[in-house]
């Protein structure tokens, strides 16, 4: 099977689930928010302070969709300049797709934003799922594809790092329920491993050189 059409059957199935997913947290809003949403998002946001503030509003900036798409554009120069077009498919095949699955299924789900307390900043749109813990996730997955050297290892942690604390910064900013975020990152997990299977089963045996 031809990678583009196991990518097309792929996404169709992460989105389903995806929208399931939404669906299925707004049935049960209520009793997910009661035992694990409202109890954890009190526990994140009991940390508040000053230095809190300015970090989690810094990460939340820096791992926007717009800054993930931009840093995707450097590392498919990177990746290009290394003579790795596969590299380079892949990480556009991921990002195309989660883009079009996050903003698809914002329009269908529309989910309520939470109303705890008054966020730091204001968010428009669905609560679910979350583009922001998609793309800082998503920017993770691409760097280790292209900065795969030992000698980038600290830099590899460092953009996983960012990816985590911006998922965490929507819930403290108060605009994501913890579920919104866990949900959008197991979807982002699995979509990264299908993309990469549908390349690697493809072309696992053929040089990635131009």
């Amino acid at each position: 099977m031809m990678p583009i059409t196991r990518i097309s059957i792929g996404w169709l199935g992460h989105f389903l689930c995806l929208l399931c997913a939404g669906f299925y947290q707004m049935d049960m809003q209520v009793f997910i928010d009661n035992i694990f949403n409202t109890p954890l998002m009190w526990l994140v946001h009991s940390s508040t302070s000053d230095l809190a503030n300015h970090y989690f509003l810094f990460v939340n900036h820096i791992g926007s969709g717009n800054v993930a798409v931009g840093l995707s554009l450097v590392f498919s120069f990177i990746a290009w300049r290394k003579k790795e077009k596969i590299t380079v498919a892949k990480i556009w095949a991921f990002v195309i797709g989660t883009s079009l699955m996050a903003g698809a299924a914002k329009v269908i789900v529309s989910a309520t934003r939470p109303h705890l307390w008054p966020s730091l900043e204001h968010a428009s749109g669905s609560s679910f799922p979350s583009s922001h813990a998609m793309a800082a996730l998503g920017l993770a997955f691409i760097a280790g594809w292209v900065l795969h050297d030992a000698k980038y290892q600290y830099l590899r942690l460092m953009i996983f790092t960012v990816a985590i604390s911006t998922g965490i910064a929507r819930i403290y900013i108060g605009v994501h329920r913890p579920s919104d975020i866990l949900l959008s990152w197991l979807i982002v997990i699995s979509w990264h491993f299908w993309i990469t299977s549908c390349f690697t089963d493809k072309f696992d045996k053929q040089p990635q050189k131009i």
